[in-house]
């Protein structure tokens, strides 16, 4: 694609349609305030942000310095303004957060299973340490819980 001057240009990002569904599911409107709890590469967050038509705040988070660079040069590439890129730890409460946001996007670390058939060798992978990804992806569910506005909360 770095060939494509369309795709350069910032016309268009690639993403998987269950991305562009979950995506669309969050509902977000123009002016709220989302997380991406674990974004990079940063489609999902891009999706968001034009579905916003890039009138809000995007949070787009990922624990690796490298990763979040990928957001934001995607968001550039793009022209995305509303998207605001930032290293953070999911698996740690970030008092920042609490209480902030109207929506929250959590695509947790996964062992890959869902993706077999595009990735065939995922089928080697050692899936013995899939209790130790449960409690991780539990944990990072909790915590993003904590970051929605108290008057979001539904029950």
């Amino acid at each position: 694609l770095e060939n494509n001057r369309l795709f350069n240009d910032g016309f268009f990002h690639v993403q998987d349609l269950s991305s562009q569904i979950c995506s669309n599911l969050l509902c977000a409107i123009e002016g709220q305030r989302v997380l991406d709890i674990c974004a990079a590469p940063g489609g999902k967050s891009f999706t968001v942000c034009e579905n916003m038509n890039d009138n809000g705040e995007i949070v787009s988070c990922d624990i690796h310095e490298h990763r979040v660079k990928l957001i934001q040069d995607g968001a550039s590439r793009l022209k995305l303004k509303s998207i605001n890129a930032k290293k953070s730890d999911a698996t740690q409460i970030n008092p920042d957060f609490i209480n902030s946001f109207d929506r929250v996007l959590c695509d947790v670390p996964c062992t890959g299973s869902g993706v077999i058939g595009r990735k065939p060798d995922i089928k080697y992978k050692n899936f013995d340490t899939n209790d130790d990804i449960n409690a991780l992806q539990l944990l990072i569910l909790k915590n993003s819980f904590e970051y929605l506005k108290s008057e979001n909360m539904q029950g």
